[in-house]
């Protein structure tokens, strides 16, 4: 027998009901997920939900001293960006705010690795939305994709995270959280902070 959690019987009942209501009285219902997305995309909340081991960034490095990272946005999409459609009920995000969060939570990663964080010296790092989209029976698959730069050594990358196992909104934060991760295992990005 499958054990289904709250959030997990909530998206399920919505996904069901909300269909048959307004496919009879025709609304459409929009929802802009950004804030939720956001609220699950921090370093204490991923910590306590997926256990995520740390990555040493430091060993091995050559660097004298130790270098300071500026995580940059370069998004500049403000407009609704479709992240799940089901006719009646679409979900969206904002790229610019999204990729503000990004943004942070890489820094927070950065920070527990023992890097310095900072707004304008230091290594530049640039990230950008490249595809977002919350799909699978029940909404319970999300997928991320940033596209990561490092305009130093001209690199650039597109990052994917995907995950099932959560619904909606959550998975598309754990799917980030696992595409930050992607390019923090990245032995370029490695090398690149290391001084290598």
């Amino acid at each position: 027998m499958i054990m289904l959690n709250k959030n997990n019987q909530i998206w399920i009942l919505i996904a069901l009901l909300f269909p048959i209501i307004c496919g009879l009285s025709g609304c459409t219902h929009n929802i802009n997920a950004t804030e939720n997305i956001n609220k699950s995309l921090t370093r204490e909340f991923i910590n306590s939900k997926l256990e995520p081991q740390k990555i040493n960034l430091l060993s091995e490095s050559k660097c004298s001293e130790t270098i300071p990272i500026n995580v940059i946005n370069v998004e500049t999409r403000k407009d609704q960006y479709i992240i799940l459609d089901r006719g009646n009920l679409i979900m969206y995000i904002l790229p610019i705010e999204f990729i503000d969060r990004v943004i942070e939570y890489t820094k927070e990663r950065l920070i527990e690795n023992h890097f310095i964080v900072t707004k304008d010296l230091g290594k530049k790092i640039y990230i950008s939305l490249d595809e977002v989209k919350i799909e699978g029976s029940f909404s319970k698959e999300g997928i991320v994709k940033l596209r990561l730069q490092i305009p130093e050594i001209n690199y650039l990358k597109a990052y994917s995270g995907k995950d099932g196992s959560a619904s909606g909104e959550l998975a598309v934060a754990y799917a980030a959280h696992h595409a930050i991760t992607s390019f923090m295992n990245d032995p370029v990005f490695q090398k690149y902070v290391k001084c290598q």
